[in-house]
């Protein structure tokens, strides 16, 4: 089977449902399921959820390479691999893993690499993408749909696709497409167009299905809810999400729990600043601005950095240290920490 049937038949199969798996996966490679899988990949083996990437354990790779070698052909291992290794940073090693991947047909690889700016998409990558993209509304297919409409190396954003596209997904009423819709309709995307009057942008709309994902307990789409909640949201006058801070902290703390970093660190912000009926408690906000940077949110350790270098939550003052989190912070693009740098007369 050449390469681009193998690319074809993956993108037919994901269009349906999961692919097949065998009745018993061996020891070997189920170790490396359990410890690299991806939550949203719809061929790890039934009964694994997943590991998020910033939970992911580079001491798992000799797993996950032992796996590749017994079986070389299952397109999940070295897709699995190269989570791992771009987990620490392993960028050239990753896209080549990426690659073969994608190669042997896994969806989920091509994506990643359009979005790594490392696929050089041919045309008939293009085409078994928007054939993917036609097939549904399962999870696998969000990202072919939000590609094929908000672009990628070769493929120019179309707000009408975006919006035909993404609609098309939401109707199967699945957490995730509900969501990528309601980010569209909320205007998430809108500098990709360029266009004063959006086809796609429609608030009330997007915070109905943010909400709707909430309440199948999709943990991104609870975080945004509790944003909408902590700001209030009103459309030509019309109060489309109350401003409720108590209801913010009760959709943050269920979107942490499903591993929202995002909601994680606004639970600290809302120790640190005394909202949504807390209490004032630097401590409380330094243990979750630390779980937060743990696992690699560069909002947290911006406010890390600002906690060590004032001495907040039970720290000394330490000069070291907040400019150690602040330099973190800003080789991962947080503005907050370069601007603090360049006040300091540091780089990064």
């Amino acid at each position: 089977m050449t390469a681009l049937r193998r690319v074809a038949a993956a993108l037919l199969l994901s269009a349906t449902a999961a692919q097949a798996q065998p009745a018993a996966v061996p020891p070997g490679i189920l170790a490396c399921d359990r410890a690299a899988a991806a939550p949203h990949d719809p061929t790890r083996p039934e009964g694994v959820p997943g590991v998020l990437f910033d939970r992911l354990d580079p001491a798992d790779a000799p797993v996950c390479e032992q796996a590749g070698r017994e079986a070389p052909d299952i397109a999940r291992l070295p897709f699995q691999l190269a989570r791992l290794r771009e987990r620490v940073g392993q960028e050239a090693e990753a896209v080549a893993l990426y690659r073969e991947a994608a190669r042997l047909g896994h969806v989920a690889a091509m994506l990643r690499l359009a979005r790594m700016d490392a696929a050089g998409f041919p045309a008939e990558a293009i085409r078994l993408l928007r054939q993917a993209a036609e097939g549904g509304s399962d999870p696998a297919l969000i990202g072919p749909a939000e590609l094929l409409a908000l672009g990628a190396p070769g493929i120019p954003p179309d707000e009408a696709e975006a919006l035909r596209l993404l609609r098309r997904a939401a109707q199967g009423g699945t957490p995730e497409a509900l969501f990528a819709f309601g980010r569209l309709r909320m205007g998430d995307h809108q500098p990709l167009f360029g266009q004063r009057d959006s086809l796609v942008t429609d608030q009330i709309e997007g915070a109905r299905l943010f909400r709707l994902a909430a309440e199948r307990g999709y943990a991104p789409a609870q975080s945004r809810l509790a944003l909408l909640h902590q700001h209030g949201l009103a459309v030509n006058g019309q109060v489309v999400v109350t401003e409720d801070e108590a209801e913010a902290l009760r959709l943050y703390r269920l979107a942490a729990e499903g591993g929202d970093l995002f909601a994680l660190n606004s639970i600290g912000v809302f120790h640190e600043q005394g909202r949504g009926g807390l209490a004032r408690d630097d401590a409380a906000a330094l243990r979750h601005y630390r779980e937060t940077a743990a696992r690699g949110d560069d909002v947290a350790m911006f406010n890390l950095g600002r906690f060590s270098l004032e001495g907040r939550g039970g720290l000394a003052p330490d000069r070291e240290a907040g400019i150690g989190w602040h330099r973190q912070a800003a080789r991962a693009g947080n503005p907050g920490s370069q601007l603090a740098l360049r006040r300091l007369g540091l780089d990064w």
